[in-house]
């Protein structure tokens, strides 16, 4: 609340972008949340994107308001030549080394938990005001993405989208039996990240623990989470699987309280899904979405898991595969995956040409992947 009434007290208006330049946190949340609380746009840049990629963004999206988590990430900010001059104000998360850093345009987070404090006494009832204004069909999340050809496009995510995708979630969990309220969904994947950011809101609306670990490529840290809070969900990708999998004290745990383990972002080799299985003894399910399906669009279920596909797709999912003249195909004849449903994006931020090569009037969105559809509805990726 405080962040949300702090940025409206600054300026935000509804429809303005806030981005946030941050590893996760529970922070990185709070702010999200705050954002669209107040009819703002959230979204998350890159923490490993270059000064000029930060630049990029920033402009593109016409940033005012920028998130920032510590004097690295500053950094960047600090390095753009033209100095971003649409961003009106930075708010910084971490005062560490920053005791010295002058001017109206910098302010730490205390400093606008102050503010939203002040707007609150000011304006009793204005945060649930602001709530209550929204739409479903209003964009919550912008999140840059190359799409499917191109230079980075930022996919507008609405509270529909979002919400949909959380309760198809809610039917693959189904099928797994899991109780997830009080338990723990291990989370190490970056939030900016829509695979990440899906899951980490459903985690939430079940009453799970949500658990962040901010640096994966420090495998010791992954591996010191596995044995400390020993998750109930684990969500990875291939490459994590394999270096986890080849770690002897990972491999020396055990993970009794492993129920479910997801792969996403990346396709799943038959290889690591066997190994993690041998080491775990938790098979990985693989699911298949995009930054613009919010991005589920498929998995496999709990009750019918084939190892090598994709998965069904998930409720009020419609997919289909077409070949080079948009004609639809048949079960097990290869061609370009389409998807419709309610978690697919509103269209290309600013860019309603690259908007129309993607979406159809009909609301089918165009992947640019080759799959199959086999005569038992489940699909593979073959190209």
């Amino acid at each position: 609340k405080w962040i949300g009434l702090g940025l409206k007290r600054l300026g935000l208006k509804r429809g303005d972008v806030v981005q946030i330049l941050s590893e996760d946190r529970k922070e990185w949340l709070y702010f999200d949340m705050g954002i669209q609380c107040v009819g703002g746009i959230a979204s998350g840049i890159y923490t490993t994107d270059a000064a000029t990629q930060v630049a990029y963004i920033l402009k593109d999206s016409a940033c005012r308001f920028l998130i920032v988590e510590n004097e690295e990430q500053l950094d960047k900010f600090l390095e753009i030549p033209d100095g971003a001059p649409g961003v009106e104000k930075v708010i910084i998360l971490e005062e560490e080394g920053l005791h010295a850093l002058e001017g109206d345009r910098y302010m730490f987070l205390p400093e606008l938990y102050a503010l939203g404090q002040d707007e609150e006494k000011a304006a009793p009832g204005s945060f649930e005001a602001e709530i209550g204004q929204s739409a479903p069909e209003d964009v919550a999340l912008l999140i840059y993405t190359s799409g499917t050809t191109g230079a980075p496009k930022g996919a507008m995510l609405s509270h529909g989208n979002i919400v949909a995708n959380v309760m198809q979630l809610d039917g693959f969990f189904e099928t797994f039996g899991i109780e997830a309220q009080g338990s723990v969904f291990m989370q190490p994947l970056p939030v900016y990240h829509i695979y990440a950011f899906t899951i980490s809101m459903y985690s939430l609306k079940k009453g799970a623990h949500t658990l962040f670990i901010p640096n994966p490529r420090d495998l010791g840290s992954v591996v010191d989470a596995f044995e400390q809070y020993k998750p109930t969900v684990f969500c990875g990708l291939n490459t994590l699987f394999v270096a986890l999998c080849n770690d002897p004290r990972f491999q020396s745990l055990t993970f009794e309280n492993l129920a479910l383990t997801m792969s996403g972002g990346m396709a799943l080799t038959q290889d690591a899904a066997e190994r993690w299985a041998e080491v775990t003894d938790c098979k990985v399910y693989e699911g298949y979405g995009l930054t613009e399906t919010s991005p589920t669009a498929t998995s496999n279920p709990g009750n019918g898991r084939q190892l090598g596909t994709i998965g069904i797709p998930v409720p009020q999912t419609e997919v289909k595969t077409v070949n080079e003249q948009g004609e639809t195909l048949g079960f097990g004849d290869a061609g370009e995956l389409c998807i419709k449903g309610p978690q697919v994006m509103q269209g290309y931020w600013q860019r309603p040409e690259a908007t129309a090569e993607v979406l159809d009037e009909s609301g089918w969105f165009s992947t640019g992947d080759v799959a199959v559809i086999q005569p038992d509805g489940y699909l593979k990726i073959v190209d």
